[in-house]
């Protein structure tokens, strides 16, 4: 790609899977994608070629998409992604979501083979899950012909997975999902968000929560825990935490930043 104002954007990009993976969101698994704003021409967003997110280093290592069907705009792209139907198919529904973030941390894992709702907020830094966190269940939308190892390979599967930030379920396109985090049993949990900084930040506290909360569950002996009530919920982020994420972002940027070890950014001065 010659040189064009998406830079700056893929630049935010390889730092935001640089943070996924210091974080221990993403492993040599998970991925971050983001809308492209600036062609006119096509829907399309950016993600990382098919590497572990801490090896992604530069320009050439990220490949746009078109959103209508999760195929590369260049044929010879490099290789891509399974689950960018994922993305795909948020980006699709949601005309206001940015970025997508989906992942595999174990302690988020454990609380998809819970009934529904089991995971819930237990400190304001995760007001963003609501009272509820829908828990997706891929063995109710498979078809015959798919193959049952539990990945949004195709579109078909990325639409009725993104069904699933909506309450209730619905197919219905709309600007903004009702829900940020979607659970997937057996498998992970996806982030939709309205920027980069958003997506990484809702995906690290969710992370976060689900620790405490396992730990919390563990040392209760049984007793019932108080998880913030809905208005709480709502109040710590529409009205506090959502406009302060460039705090906990200028911290995990400087941090991958610093680990030069690990961590490249060809772009990070473009």
């Amino acid at each position: 790609m010659d040189f064009n104002p998406s830079q700056e954007l893929l630049s935010k990009l390889i730092t935001a899977s640089h943070i996924l993976h210091h974080h221990g969101v993403c492993d040599a698994y998970g991925h971050i994608s983001v809308r492209n704003p600036y062609r006119e021409s096509a829907d399309t967003f950016f993600m990382p070629q098919n590497l572990p997110p801490a090896l992604v280093t530069s320009e050439e290592d990220i490949v746009e998409y078109n959103v209508s069907d999760a195929e590369p705009l260049n044929r010879d792209a490099p290789k891509g992604y399974i689950e960018r139907n994922i993305h795909a198919g948020i980006y699709r529904q949601y005309s206001g979501v940015q970025s997508v973030v989906h992942a595999h941390a174990e302690s988020v894992v454990a609380f998809t083979i819970f009934p529904e709702g089991t995971l819930q907020p237990v400190y304001h830094m995760a007001g963003f899950l609501g009272t509820k966190t829908p828990t997706f269940d891929i063995a109710s939308v498979y078809s015959e012909a798919d193959q049952q190892d539990m990945l949004i390979r195709t579109p078909p599967l990325g639409d009725a997975f993104s069904c699933f930030f909506s309450a209730p379920p619905s197919s219905k396109k709309n600007p903004k999902p009702d829900y940020s985090v979607v659970l997937m049993r057996g498998h992970g949990f996806t982030i939709a968000a309205a920027s980069i900084e958003h997506a990484v930040v809702q995906a690290n506290f969710t992370k976060a929560n689900a620790e405490i909360q396992s730990k919390a569950l563990a040392a209760s002996g049984g007793q019932p825990l108080k998880y913030l009530s809905a208005h709480e919920a709502h109040d710590a982020w529409e009205k506090a935490n959502i406009d302060t994420v460039e705090r906990p972002w200028s911290l995990w940027k400087a941090e991958v930043e610093q680990e030069g070890s690990l961590y490249s950014n060809s772009l990070k001065n473009g």
